[in-house]
């Protein structure tokens, strides 16, 4: 039987922690590194609290097998203290573990749900064409590195076709280039020829004169 009397205000425990709890305190085993990192969500903020109480001091238990969901009947629960399964939870658009309805925390995507929809964008980047993907990729760049979007996609693609048109016309400013040169070497070997031909015809002559001599010494 309470022994107060009046308003008179109640006092703390008699024994009270001077120190918080450390669940790390002895080491930490597998067991409860898996629980810490388990995600919390599809529940009310409320219900969150107290997950999130369970794991800090060390009362979380987690479940061996997927439990009974109380809609579906089906053992799809597969989250500690949670009455209905995700699906059916998102369904009706209530917390899975009260199923009172009001705003619900959402579940983070699990890591096999990140390496899924990782594989699913690097299929979509590959089959995408090339300007597109650069532009995704310059959009995600941005948003990693808190820049915002100050352009848009048709700024991003008008940007990608000056620089590919630029591309092209060094291309042909260099083709043009060449082919000028090519063409004043041809010339400058054209002229050269003529000078070649008429070097090459010299000791002709010359050959022609040398027996034409010697053929008039025999006669003489």
């Amino acid at each position: 039987m309470s022994q107060r009397k009046g308003n008179a205000k109640k006092k703390g425990q008699k024994y009270q922690n001077t120190v918080a709890f450390n669940p790390q305190k002895w080491g930490t085993s597998e067991k409860t590194i898996s629980i810490q990192n388990t995600p919390i969500g599809a529940v009310c903020t409320r219900c969150s609290e107290k997950l999130e109480w369970k794991k800090k001091y060390n009362k979380y238990k987690p479940l061996r097998v997927p439990a009974s969901c109380e809609c579906c009947k089906q053992k799809s629960v597969k989250h500690t203290y949670h009455k209905y399964c995700l699906a059916c939870a998102a369904e009706k658009m209530v917390c899975a573990m009260c199923k009172t309805k009001g705003e619900v925390i959402d579940l983070p995507p699990s890591r096999v749900d990140e390496l899924r929809l990782a594989q699913i964008r690097e299929v979509e980047l590959k089959n995408m064409k090339e300007r597109d993907r650069r532009t995704l990729l310059r959009k995600m760049e941005r948003e990693a590195n808190g820049a915002g979007d100050d352009t848009t996609a048709d700024d991003a693609a008008a940007a990608e076709v000056a620089i590919g048109e630029m591309a092209i016309g060094d291309v042909a400013h260099g083709a043009a280039s060449g082919d000028a040169d090519d063409t004043e070497d041809h010339g400058e070997r054209t002229a050269q020829q003529p000078e070649h031909a008429a070097a090459a015809a010299a000791p002709a002559v010359d050959d022609l004169d040398w027996e034409a001599e010697v053929s008039g010494d025999e006669e003489t």
